[in-house]
């Protein structure tokens, strides 16, 4: 055995023993012998990237699983380092499902590497797009969320809705009203713009009117207010316990037919007989999913009838059509383009009569739901409307004056009113009988019906005198009400009038709008005297009764007052 030569032995012998230990890892001409460097000789880290050959490395040499994911760059192997084997099992393409999750590393499949579209409807698991998975939720213009009490929060509500979008539905539901979160002028200015916009294309009706209450469909089921067709008469009935149909605030009777009860009449208005000023009736249901086709009948007084619908919060057209021109039957078919649910709304004058809703066969209605809140109006013909509602520039009925689109405008378009308009009538005006008919009058009826708003049109027929008398004591008979709005007559000349009222109100503490001198002038649509805006505004000279575009301007002029009142801005 080979071994370095002893120190004092080997005396004589040691050179031969030294070569032949040098000689098991050396060659004669000192260079290491081949293999004579083996693993245990390397010490860790030893053998760097430069010391290795190119093509020294084979397949045998490196052990299974010894090269992971970790070790590899990425994009370092391409084509040119695949095998034709390999290369062929490529280009023939993957089998359907050859690809499991389980082959997938964690966060191997990026954004980048995903095709515009390719995650299609079928490829998302039920419930795999959660919130979390949502860029920019409930931020401004990103994807809306419903907040914890199941409503659009204001942050994703869009400031402005397109007046040519026939897609956008007024859906301001908040029960405290559109005032209440009014953000800036450009949203208020939208809201005015959609507020009485048309239905969107797949809500938009064809109606089709008849005299006669003879069904068009085939076996329809018929469904009729709750005290219609019962074999009797009733009277002083609020419409509460009805099941089918929900109505604006009201008192209503039935009439006509051998039993008197053959339609529902809004009931004359406290006060109201000198005038006839009915309650109006006003009645909303929503359809079965398969619907696209209802008939709405009745049976007017001799007064005729007239209607405005109103489709998912939208208007068919902002004043009533005639139905009917005198006393008697009446139908109007209303057509859909597509089959749907829908809240409907009818909205009548209290004579118009109205006997029920047909249906297609195997349908029905449900009750509307419940307001998100109700304002009643107090005031005289400027409420309850004056002459024709059905031609220019004669005048509105009482669904078409500016208080419905003022209550409109600021309770948005699922919010019930009260109308308590009578003509003739004032803060201390008005008779009936004999018996006073005032706005006190009509109090007692507006407080039965709990309303979360009162407004109070401040009257001509009060002459321009001090009335703040009347206005404390009817303002102290309302505390109840959480808020009251006191709007000041709009026409010229009043002005000791409104110094009153406005003190009154002030004094209350209750909010006041002044409307003074909103029209001016001598003139009338029917004689101009280009002196005012009356030319256009007034019915006649001397007149004190809006035309329909009068209405239409005090209605947007007194909305955007009241939300300058209520905001300070703008």
């Amino acid at each position: 055995m080979a071994r370095l030569p002893k120190v004092g032995d080997d005396k004589g012998t040691w050179g031969g023993i030294l070569n032949e230990y040098l000689s098991q890892s050396l060659n004669d001409d000192g260079t290491l012998k081949t293999d004579s460097v083996g693993a245990p000789q390397l010490k860790p880290n030893s053998v760097t990237g430069a010391a290795i050959a190119n093509g020294s490395i084979s397949n045998a040499k490196i052990a299974d699983g010894a090269v992971g994911n970790a070790q590899i760059s990425d994009g370092a192997i391409d084509e040119d380092h695949l095998t034709s084997v390999v290369k062929d099992k490529l280009n023939a393409g993957m089998a359907d499902g050859s690809i499991t999750t389980a082959k997938l590393a964690d966060d191997a499949v990026t954004n980048a590497k995903i095709a515009d579209g390719a995650v299609t409807t079928a490829a998302l698991a039920t419930g795999a797009v959660s919130v979390a998975k949502l860029q920019n939720a409930a931020a401004a213009n990103g994807p809306a969320i419903l907040d914890g009490s199941g409503k659009l929060p204001p942050s994703t509500i869009p400031m402005q809705a397109a007046a040519d979008s026939e897609e956008v539905k007024a859906a301001i539901e908040s029960a405290e009203g559109v005032v209440s979160r009014v953000p800036d002028e450009s949203w208020t200015l939208g809201w005015e713009q959609s507020a009485f916009m048309r239905p969107g294309r797949t809500d938009d009706p064809t109606i089709a009117i008849a005299q006669t209450m003879t069904t068009g469909l085939s076996s329809p089921a018929t469904i009729a207010p709750a005290i219609v067709n019962i074999g009797s008469n009733t009277q002083n009935w609020d419409g509460s316990s009805d099941t089918k149909f929900r109505y604006w605030p009201g008192v209503f009777s039935t009439g006509n037919g051998g039993s008197g009860d053959l339609a529902l009449y809004g009931s004359e208005k406290p006060g109201g007989a000198a005038q006839a000023a009915r309650w109006p009736l006003v009645v909303e249901f929503v359809t079965d999913t398969g619907n696209a086709v209802l008939e709405l009948f009745g049976y007017a007084l001799g007064g005729g009838a007239a209607m405005k619908l109103e489709v998912n919060g939208r208007l068919t057209d902002d004043v009533y059509f005639r139905v009917r021109s005198g006393g008697g039957p009446w139908m109007v078919t209303v057509t859909f383009p597509v089959a749907a649910a829908r809240r409907i709304r009818v909205m009548m004058p209290g004579d118009g009569g109205f006997s029920g809703v047909r249906v297609p066969t195997g349908q029905t209605i449900t009750k509307a739901p419940a307001p998100t809140q109700t304002i009643a109006f107090l005031g005289d013909s400027w409420v309850n409307g004056s002459g024709s509602a059905y031609g220019y520039p004669n005048g509105a009925g009482d669904l078409d004056t500016f208080a419905w689109r003022y209550a409109r405008l600021l309770g948005g378009p699922y919010a019930a009113m009260m109308l308590a308009g009578i003509g003739g009538t004032g803060w201390t005006a008005g008779t009936s009988g004999g018996q006073p008919a005032n706005y006190s009058v009509r109090v007692p009826a507006i407080l039965s019906r709990n309303p979360d708003t009162l407004v109070i049109y401040g009257s001509q027929n009060d002459s321009d005198t001090d009335i703040s008398a009347a206005v404390s004591s009817l303002l102290a008979s309302v505390t109840s009400i959480p808020r009251v709005i006191v709007l000041s007559t709009a026409l010229s000349g009043y002005q000791n009038q409104i110094a009153s009222v406005r003190a009154a109100t002030l004094a209350a503490g209750r909010l006041f709008v002044d409307l003074k001198d909103y029209m001016y002038g001598t003139g009338g649509a029917n004689s101009a005297k280009y002196d005012g805006n009356k030319d256009v505004l007034l019915m006649n000279t001397g007149d004190l009764h809006p035309t329909l575009d009068g209405h239409r301007a005090l209605a947007s002029s007194a909305y955007r007052r009241t939300i300058r009142q209520l905001t300070g801005r703008f």
